[in-house]
């Protein structure tokens, strides 16, 4: 998730993680996963500040020293 240059700073990644994770609860899901970079600083804060905790790589991923895994029960 990526916000336009001309929308940093106003709240826009937060509102679309606020509703991709209500949109998982309505639909039953127990975990949200995803995929990011240790270069991505704001978007670690924003994970991290949603309660998302660093995990092992899932799906088809594999350990790779440029990616932070990271999950959220729901």
């Amino acid at each position: 998730m990526r916000t336009a240059p001309d929308h940093l700073r106003k709240g826009v990644a937060q509102k679309l993680l606020q509703q991709i994770i209500k949109e998982s609860k309505a639909r039953g899901y127990q975990r949200i996963s995803l995929e990011t970079s240790h270069t991505f600083r704001p978007a670690l804060q924003l994970y991290d500040n949603f309660g998302f905790v660093t995990c092992k790589p899932f799906a088809d991923y594999s350990e790779d020293s440029n990616s932070v895994f990271m999950s959220l029960a729901i």
